[in-house]
């Protein structure tokens, strides 16, 4: 090629030599940046799999989140497997954008153990339903669930606290679900 080595244009001109491939990568890099106003076109992913991580970890499913950021289930569980190392900015921010809702699960133990501590303690299920607002048999149904929902885990935890607060109930089986 007739041009200047070590230039984007040169490189649009269809010299491949290693100065001219770096220059032109080095420019694309540059646009990209400027596109996407001058923030990182790619980033790691590591900041996406720790908030993955947090999101799992308090019960949000692979689904909720996929639904959530707009990015599919299969994707997500990609992210980790990525060749080159890094995402797009845009995967990152769509993903860190999801918040743990309510309607997200959480293990079925955590309540049972609430509940199984306040048996324990003597408060009787009728009296729990009644705190709750919901009947003897919802009560009787939550224990034999794998998951539920983490409002439901608020309303138990809710009772227990005003429980253990009184001094029905030990205070530290709080810490031990969290």
């Amino acid at each position: 090629m007739s041009g200047r080595h070590g230039t984007s244009s040169n490189y649009k001109s269809g010299c491949r030599c290693e100065l001219c491939r770096a220059a032109a990568a080095k420019a694309r890099q540059e646009w990209l940046i400027a596109k996407n106003g001058g923030k990182p076109f790619r980033v790691r992913p590591d900041k996406a799999m720790r908030h993955l991580a947090y999101l799992r970890s308090h019960g949000v499913s692979l689904k909720a989140i996929s639904a959530a950021s707009g990015i599919s289930e299969v994707g997500l569980r990609h992210i980790p497997k990525t060749k080159s190392g890094f995402i797009l900015a845009s995967t990152e921010n769509a993903i860190l954008g999801v918040t743990i809702s309510d309607d997200s699960y959480v293990p079925g133990w955590k309540v049972r153990r609430l509940i199984s501590e306040m048996e324990r303690c003597g408060v009787e299920l009728p009296r729990l339903a009644d705190a709750m607002m919901v009947t003897t048999s919802s009560i009787r149904l939550t224990l034999g669930q794998r998951k539920h929902k983490r409002r439901t885990l608020k309303r138990i935890e809710t009772v227990y606290t005003y429980l253990a607060k009184q001094g029905s109930v030990p205070a530290s089986v709080l810490e031990d679900i969290a």
